[in-house]
C-alpha cells in the first residue's frame, strides 16, 4: 500500500504518514486506533512498537 493510499484510508495527509515511517513523528493511541481500523492489528500493538521504538531511540541518546 502506498503512503498515498493509506493517508486516504486514514483521513489524514501523506505528511503524517512520512513522518511516521521515517521516525519524526509518534504513533498517539488515537492514531492508533485507526490504524487498527485499517490494518485489523489491536491499537496496542501500534503503542507498544511506538514505546519499543522510543526506547531504543533513548538508548542510542544515551550511549554517546
Amino acid at each position: 500500500m502506498t503512503q498515498t493510499k493509506l493517508a486516504q484510508k486514514l483521513g489524514c495527509t501523506q505528511v503524517k504518514i512520512s513522518e511516521i515511517i521515517n521516525g519524526k513523528r509518534s504513533i498517539t493511541p488515537q492514531f492508533a486506533l485507526q490504524l487498527e481500523a485499517v490494518f485489523e492489528i489491536d491499537a496496542e500493538i501500534w503503542v507498544s512498537l511506538q514505546g519499543q521504538f522510543d526506547v531504543w531511540q533513548a538508548r542510542i541518546k544515551a550511549s554517546l
